[in-house]
């Protein structure tokens, strides 16, 4: 009976495994994966004191050397 038992929860675990591996695993679109990391990251404030206007960037936007 012990052992029986203990097949069982050994199984129930190898299965709640599979399914939480499997459920990792799954690949996610650009736009879920971007709308993860814009809605956990830093945000920076670049004001414009000319112009008055603020804008709140991702501080994983970084500017191209070639950028205007």
């Amino acid at each position: 009976m012990r052992k029986a038992i203990f097949i069982f929860i050994a199984i129930i675990l190898v299965a709640a495994s599979i399914d939480w591996i499997h459920s990792c695993a799954e690949l996610k679109s650009h736009k879920e994966v971007f709308g993860r990391y814009l809605t956990y990251a830093d945000m920076y404030e670049y004001k414009d004191k000319d112009y008055d206007y603020v804008v709140r960037v991702p501080s994983f936007f970084t500017a191209q050397p070639d950028s205007l």
